[in-house]
């Protein structure tokens, strides 16, 4: 059934709805480790990460985790073009790299560190 999926659906977002919402029903089975590991061998992780589903749970990681962890060292929220920078660096350097920043800044730098188009 898998290789079919790969085989038949030829639209990459729709595909990766499918596998997201297996996944999701693999978590309902006792034996979900076996089928979980299953799905994610038979489909490549840029895949599974396109389902709009991981998408608005990594928007809501970064909502709910990334965000108050930067606003809690700056000591104010995040304007909307440094959150739109948090944003694009997470995709790019992923989480524990931010994270490092946000914990390792100070206030002051943390906030150039925002503002500077050229930061990594």
């Amino acid at each position: 059934m898998l290789e079919s999926l790969h085989r038949d659906v030829t639209d990459t977002q729709h595909l990766a709805d499918i596998v997201a919402t297996m996944e999701v029903l693999a978590e309902r089975d006792p034996q979900r480790r076996v089928l979980i590991h299953l799905i994610e061998n038979a489909f490549s992780q840029e895949i599974i990460m396109q389902s709009s589903l991981y998408k608005r749970a990594h928007q809501s990681g970064v909502e709910h985790g990334i965000e108050p962890l930067f606003h809690r060292r700056l000591g104010r929220p995040l304007t909307d073009e440094e959150r739109m920078t948090l944003r694009g660096r997470l995709d790019a350097h992923g989480a524990d790299r931010i994270t490092d920043v946000a914990l390792d800044l100070s206030a002051d730098k943390l906030a150039a560190w925002l503002a500077d188009a050229d930061a990594t």
